[in-house]
């Protein structure tokens, strides 16, 4: 199943966003293709980078658009705090 794993919810942001959240995703490599999908986990633990503390979160599309490969840059936004 595809995931995508994000790294950059800094802490002011992840105390807001729960496990089963809803997400919209684009990708960098399909213009115009944007896909539903969930939050599926979040880190407990941050890590440092480049100054700030982020937390790893995976989320999973409902379904997967054509075209799509690994490793290609997604952009989730979260409903956060719902």
């Amino acid at each position: 199943a595809w995931q995508i794993e994000t790294t950059d919810l800094d802490e002011t942001t992840v105390a807001r966003v729960a496990v089963g959240a809803p997400v919209t995703i684009t990708f960098d490599g399909l213009p115009g293709t944007t896909v539903d999908g969930s939050v599926t986990s979040v880190a407990l633990f941050g890590a440092s980078a480049q100054g700030d503390i982020v937390y790893r979160a995976i989320v999973t599309p409902a379904t997967a658009p054509e075209g799509l490969r690994w490793n290609m840059t997604a952009t989730v936004t979260v409903k956060a705090g719902e």
